[in-house]
């Protein structure tokens, strides 16, 4: 008579067995659902680079088909050119010149909804400015279970339309190149003041009257003022705001500045520190700022102010003050 150890044993191999069996027919129920989201998640995929080639395919016809070809010829004249640029750019969707599987319909409408006719029946003088161009491309979207799901398959299509652009009248308006003489009569250049409560710095303003023309500071030459104040020299000089220097000891800058000097001073486009705005926009002013070791009140002041005409390469002119 077999012992309780040897009955349990028997009664837990039942167990197992029966574990088994259930486990595989649980297995055998769910693979079929796995394999169905798993088809399903690649028919999707398929699907949208179908209608994503589709849809590039007919936008590419269309711009083509709107623009204008080789000597000046239309291309919505090229109806072959049109469709072999749909196929070019949707290939990899399906479309193709196989009239069972892809349909590349090409028309001119003159309104949207309202077709003129189709591509092959179109000549130069049927066409006006601002007809669409419509191109309509669609193929047949096979899935992987044909027989069982879409014998016959999904169609898929896009449509895209351009205006067509022709016999535009383009009217020149021609553009004066501005001179020396404009650059006189645009720059405005003011007596020399006195800069509020600074006795020994004195401000002339450049204002800009034009506007369409800037100017760009190039070179401030011989400088000059009445010495009536036993020695009184020359200290700084400022453009746009008294703290851009463009000429004496500029702090940090190493510009071999030798000390206040004696009339007559030359300052040149290299001696201007590139960290400087020397530009004069249209419509507006800057002030050019002479520090002097003594008071200035009542200097009277003379110079040659050279400007760059911005934009007009590089052309420069000379304009003299006196006052």
């Amino acid at each position: 008579m077999p012992g309780k150890g040897e009955i349990m044993g028997r009664w837990m191999k039942k167990i197992k067995n029966k574990q088994y069996g259930q486990a595989m027919v649980e297995f055998a129920l769910t693979l079929p659902i796995f394999l169905l989201a798993v088809i399903g998640v690649i028919e999707l995929s398929r699907f949208f680079l179908v209608y994503s080639s589709v849809y590039t395919a007919s936008r590419e016809a269309a711009r083509y088909g709107s623009s204008v070809g080789e000597e000046g010829a239309p291309n919505y004249l090229n109806c072959e050119g049109i469709r072999q640029v749909a196929i070019d750019s949707g290939w990899f969707g399906g479309v193709s010149n196989n009239g069972t599987t892809t349909d590349i319909d090409v028309y001119v409408e003159s309104s949207p909804g309202y077709e003129l006719g189709k591509c092959e029946d179109l000549d130069k003088k049927k066409v006006l400015l601002g007809n669409r161009l419509v191109v309509d491309v669609s193929v047949v979207y096979k899935p992987l279970l044909v027989d069982m799901i879409l014998p016959d398959g999904i169609t898929v299509s896009a449509q895209n339309g351009r205006t067509i652009m022709k016999e535009i009248e383009m009217i020149v308006t021609p553009v004066e190149v501005p001179t020396c003489e404009d650059a006189a009569a645009d720059i405005e250049m003011s007596a020399p003041a006195k800069n509020g409560n600074d006795n020994k710095t004195i401000v002339v303003n450049f204002k800009n009257k034009s506007s369409s023309v800037s100017y760009q500071l190039v070179e401030i030459v011989g400088i000059n003022w009445n010495n009536l104040n036993d020695n009184r020299q020359l200290n700084q000089v400022s453009w746009g705001d008294i703290d851009s220097i463009i000429w004496g000891d500029i702090e940090g800058v190493d510009n071999d500045w030798t000390g206040p000097e004696n009339p007559i001073v030359n300052i040149f486009e290299a001696d201007i520190e590139n960290l400087v705005t020397r530009n004069l926009f249209s419509k507006q002013s800057q002030n050019l700022f002479l520090n002097f070791t003594k008071n200035a009140t009542n200097t009277a002041i003379s110079f040659d102010v050279k400007f760059r005409i911005m934009g007009w390469a590089g052309q420069t002119c000379v304009l003299n003050y006196n006052k």
